[in-house]
């Protein structure tokens, strides 16, 4: 019985325990609206500080009289993403400092290793939409500036970076603000991967415990002698 004991402990930590791969991120695009149907159009919308208009996002910094550029590809000013058809400008409308940022809390497993990514892009087609550009990603304590993005090429151009971060919490706030920018700085396609925390289905618990009550019925059969007492064990 303590062979059997010590088997069902393992596998219990085991499922319980255990994590797969995933990206944690929500939205990290930008193409749904917290009330499902009010995406931008047009020139789209100014979200000030604190604004959770884009599901899984809260909008952070900025001026009071500003918010930060929700856009999509038809937007009127030029700059579009290849990623989906809405992106953010994080330099708002007025382009006045300190920018705005964007952020969403994810769960994370203590001790594992994540890769915040994200896309920055500038219009080198305009010369007020053009880089260099640059944001600060933050995830937990871990924080890098990102500056002096400026590809060449013609039209709306963008690029990847990454952050890579060891959780030391089960949830961890993951962040990108504006930095560097005269009057764009787009962000689009935010991912974090690695371990997602797991527990088991619904079913995987039933057959859990169909397998502990087979275990403790063949342990208690073995367990008896033959004048029908039982050993100890």
């Amino acid at each position: 019985m303590k062979v059997i004991s010590a088997f069902v402990f393992s596998l219990s930590a085991a499922l319980l325990t255990g994590s797969a791969q995933a990206n944690l991120i929500s939205n990290g695009s930008f193409e749904t609206a917290s009330d499902g149907s009010s995406l931008p159009t047009g020139n789209g919308e100014s979200l000030p500080n604190g604004s959770t208009a884009i599901a899984d996002w809260t909008v952070f910094g900025g001026p009071a009289n500003d918010g930060v550029a929700w856009l999509p590809n038809s937007n009127g000013y030029g700059p579009t993403t290849p990623f989906g058809s809405y992106f953010l400008d994080l330099t708002g409308y007025f382009d006045h400092t300190p920018y705005f940022g964007v952020e969403q809390t994810i769960s994370t497993v203590v001790g594992q290793n994540y890769s915040l990514t994200f896309d920055l892009g500038v219009d080198q087609s305009s010369g007020i939409y053009n880089g260099p550009i640059g944001v600060t990603a933050s995830a937990g304590s871990t924080s890098h500036v990102f500056n002096n993005y400026n590809p060449e090429g013609e039209g709306s151009q963008s690029g990847a970076f990454v952050l890579n971060f060891t959780a030391t919490s089960t949830s961890t706030l993951i962040s990108i603000q504006g930095e560097q920018g005269d009057q764009y700085i787009g962000l689009d396609n935010v991912a974090v991967n690695g371990a997602a925390p797991s527990t088991p289905e619904t079913s995987t618990w039933a057959m859990m415990l169909i397998g502990f009550a087979g275990f403790a019925f063949v342990g208690n059969r073995r367990a008896k002698k033959n004048d029908g007492s039982f050993a100890a064990v």
